[in-house]
């Protein structure tokens, strides 16, 4: 992803809600982890209604229980950003 589409994705998802955004300036992938199931179904159904390229996880510990959500965003298609 280039770094005006990296700022472009970035803007729409902050205004979306605040997010947690890890590694914002360390790679050409956004990475997000957030533990409210409300906010991934925003991210995910703007991810695809962009044409995102992403990966989703969710994670849990030993006993199975889910911790939080990570999401990592590769590119993207849309050029309406």
């Amino acid at each position: 992803m280039t770094n005006e589409k990296r700022k472009k994705i970035l803007f729409q998802l902050t205004t979306l809600r605040p997010l947690n955004i890890l590694k914002e300036n360390d790679s050409d992938d956004i990475y997000i982890i957030e533990h409210e199931f409300s906010k991934v179904t925003s991210i995910l159904n703007f991810l695809g209604s962009i044409g995102g390229y992403f990966e989703y996880s969710p994670v849990t510990d030993e006993t199975d229980t889910l911790i939080e959500f990570h999401i990592i965003i590769h590119d993207y298609d849309c050029s309406k950003l």
